[in-house]
């Protein structure tokens, strides 16, 4: 009787653990809908257009995410005579759904992961070629899908190398690669990151942003801009002068409505339109909505499982933010900003997970993060601070400060506003990039803006 009672107290745990799993992962993709009016989009400024000596390069974490965010953008660029060149960080090759439909199997082989690697690359070259970009312009890194973040925090040298789940590898198994073989670490995605960036010599850089709500999108954000601001401290002439934009593809239940809507504009997420953040605009012809709804559908995998979604993206126009490569911060100076306000049916259970401020200052020789809350924080809460060092003399350091609430340590603590990491001491001219990250138990609840910042 007693073994009986057991397995009835473990089936009822297993069931609730399962549902706060699903019911946060519903939170953090289906989030209440706020829709924007399309009035708002007076109060956004065109994008200059691209003329002939522009070098625009777009980084994508998968294929089909240049589509959805850039495709207007890359044909006004080709059309106009500038360079572009699209590099995808990873084949997507880890969407599981995907590719039991596509072979027919529930357990797909590793060798069938890569093909379908293989088969999303294909996809992406016809779909650049419907915009105008030749074979050669188009540059795959071959990292794994679903393993960009990972790489960013934890997998950073050869000697933690990371491991596919899917693929069954820790090596770019892609010969239509920049560098087959590889292995994956994060300093080797920011190796090639940087390679591509000196061999190409942007004036435009696109890139995903680090609040995106996919774990590869907010790491290809990290990756490319680090690698922006690493330039710019070396002294290399095209990073000083970069201009550099984010496009959005997964923030809630965003963009609004969902489907094709030819006639509407795309709006900023609610969540993100209070924040003074630089939003610009750029509209797009009926031919350029058109290719870009063909080239949309030239990724026929994605489409085959999310096209409503993937049609959200054709609107009147396309969006960006556009940041600094890199913020100093000087002796008893700050850098301040507002974070977006969570707006889920679980906001109150999220609440002291939930980022609302942060600010970044030195104090007593030391740097600090502090990231002001909704909620006083609670016992279960975790959070995480990734920081990467890069010294004048160039020495890297890669680290993750961790903090629970009621707890203290020398390097991070929460109190009743939020959570404060104390950062080791650094030497002056040192490029720090800080990303924050806010837990429940194991489960991801909100992330910070990263932060790219020159100690002055």
């Amino acid at each position: 009787m007693g073994k009986r009672r057991g397995w009835t107290w473990l089936f009822w745990l297993l069931w609730l653990a399962g549902g706060l799993y699903f019911a946060d992962k519903s939170a953090s993709y289906y989030k209440q809908v706020r829709i924007v009016p399309a009035s708002v989009m007076e109060s956004i400024p065109e994008m200059t257009p691209h003329h002939a000596g522009d070098r625009v390069v777009v980084f994508a974490p998968h294929p089909d995410d240049e589509v959805l965010g850039c495709a207007g953008v890359i044909q006004q660029a080709v059309q106009a005579g500038a360079q572009v060149w699209v590099v995808y960080m990873t084949n997507g090759d880890g969407f599981r759904l995907a590719v039991e439909r596509q072979y027919r199997q529930s357990s797909p082989t590793p060798e069938q992961y890569i093909r379908f690697g293989e088969l999303r690359q294909q996809e992406a070259r016809r779909a650049m070629r419907l915009l105008g970009l030749a074979d050669w312009r188009v540059i795959f890194l071959g990292y794994p899908d679903r393993g960009l973040y990972s790489l960013w925090q934890s997998h950073w040298t050869p000697r933690h190398s990371l491991r596919s789940y899917y693929t069954k590898t820790d090596t770019n198994p892609y010969r239509d690669s920049l560098r087959p073989g590889s292995l994956y670490c994060g300093q080797n995605v920011l190796r090639d990151v940087e390679t591509v960036l000196r061999r190409t010599v942007p004036t435009h850089v696109y890139v995903t942003h680090s609040s995106d709500d996919h774990p590869d999108h907010a790491a290809t954000a990290l990756f490319v801009q680090t690698a922006l601001a690493r330039l710019r401290m070396q002294g290399i002439g095209f990073a000083q002068r970069v201009t550099l934009r984010h496009y959005l593809i997964h923030c809630g239940d965003w963009p609004q409505p969902q489907g094709l809507h030819e006639e509407e504009p795309l709006t900023p997420p609610a969540a993100l339109l209070p924040l003074g953040l630089q939003w610009k605009q750029m509209p797009l012809t009926p031919l350029q909505q058109a290719l870009k709804l063909e080239a949309t559908q030239a990724h026929h995998s994605q489409m085959l499982m999310m096209s409503r979604f993937l049609r959200s993206f054709v609107r009147q126009n396309e969006l960006f933010l556009e940041s600094p490569v890199v913020q100093e911060l000087a002796p008893r100076k700050q850098i301040a900003w507002d974070e977006p306000d969570q707006e889920d049916f679980l906001r109150e259970l999220q609440a002291p997970g939930d980022f609302v401020f942060g600010r970044v200052r030195e104090r007593d020789g030391l740097m600090e993060l502090r990231l002001y809350t909704h909620a006083k924080p609670r016992t279960g809460f975790i959070y995480h601070c990734i920081v990467h060092v890069l010294t004048p003399e160039g020495k890297e350091g890669v680290f993750t400060l961790q903090a629970k609430a009621g707890r203290r340590s020398a390097d991070a603590m929460t109190d009743e506003s939020g959570v404060l990491f104390r950062l080791p001491p650094v030497p002056k001219g040192s490029l720090v990039t800080l990303h924050a990250q806010s837990r429940l138990a194991g489960l991801p609840v909100n992330k910070s803006f990263a932060q790219v910042v020159l100690v002055r």
